[in-house]
């Protein structure tokens, strides 16, 4: 009986412990890790598992408590000055001749919330699961060429110059509207890093299994201690976070989950104050490869 009894407490105490941790832990305290005495037998092997699991809970309270911060950081700045220009404006503090100005940076504050809003729905999406890719086969020179210049580099930099170098006869099978979304969120980075008289070159090389595509730039570049942390979300290289450069580090973390859930891989290379190239690629694949919902050749116009 004596023997049996102290079998008996020295395999419960585990479970009892994890049954103390568990109640610990849905009721939000820090828990440490129960000791393990043996891994070799069932019960030890449930309290690994059982750690384990208390460690990937805790990364991802973590990230959402990061995640929610970094939002309130972003949404709390523009609000701030917008209030502020509005209650000038509404108290008569503004001169006449200042109202235009005013207007413009209340215009741009806006515009940069929902810029915000829009990459944070973007990370959600993507976080909800992988999603349906809408595949389609189309000509990258003709897409890279609408992408270009729907975003008037010259009217918002004037000097700042773009050059594309693309062979007129590669596709590519990809969804467009996310392979837009890749180069968009790479151009725009460009183009707020980079000031004029500079030079942005976008560079397609169709290779043997892969398409790859690169925006290099003749900007500020990175800190060679940064460029490992430059596609975490909420990161950026421009502590201030001023607004002329304004996001909230959301785009190369999204355009990091697009690359990868159309197969590729993304990296970026980078000098200070020597510009920085960030390149990815997309690889050939063939239709029915990739589970879509359109199998249809796309134009550009």
């Amino acid at each position: 009986a004596i023997v049996i009894y102290c079998y008996s407490a020295n395999v419960s105490k585990p479970l009892r412990a994890m049954e103390k941790a568990a109640s610990q832990l849905a009721s939000g305290q820090t828990v440490e890790d129960i000791e393990v005495v043996s891994a070799n037998d069932e019960v030890g092997r449930l309290v690994v598992a059982f750690n384990t699991m208390k460690q990937k809970l805790e990364q991802v309270e973590n990230v959402r408590r990061d995640f929610i911060a970094g939002i309130s950081h972003e949404l709390r700045t523009p609000l701030t000055s917008i209030l502020g220009f509005v209650q000038g404006l509404q108290d008569g503090l503004v001169p006449k001749d200042e109202v235009p100005v005013t207007l413009n940076i209340i215009q741009d504050e806006t515009r940069r919330m929902i810029n915000l809003t829009g990459e944070i729905l973007d990370l959600v999406k993507l976080e909800s699961g992988p999603g349906e890719l809408y595949m389609e086969r189309f000509r990258v020179f003709e897409a890279m060429a609408f992408i270009v210049g729907s975003l008037n580099i010259n009217e918002k930099k004037p000097g700042l110059s773009v050059e594309m170098i693309c062979p007129e006869d590669v596709y590519v099978y990809a969804d467009a509207d996310r392979f837009r979304q890749i180069m968009l969120n790479l151009l725009s980075n460009a183009i707020k890093y980079t000031d004029a008289p500079g030079k942005i070159l976008v560079e397609v090389k169709d290779q043997e299994s892969f398409t790859e595509f690169s925006v290099a730039d003749s900007g500020i570049g990175i800190d060679a201690e940064e460029i490992g942390f430059v596609f975490e979300r909420f990161y950026r290289t421009d502590k201030s976070r001023h607004s002329n450069t304004g996001g909230a580090g959301l785009g190369l973390n999204v355009a990091k989950a697009l690359v990868e859930q159309h197969g590729g891989e993304i990296g970026i290379e980078s000098k200070l104050g020597e510009g920085t190239r960030v390149w990815f690629t997309i690889p050939h694949h063939e239709a029915g490869e990739i589970q879509s919902s359109a199998d249809s050749e796309v134009s550009f116009t």
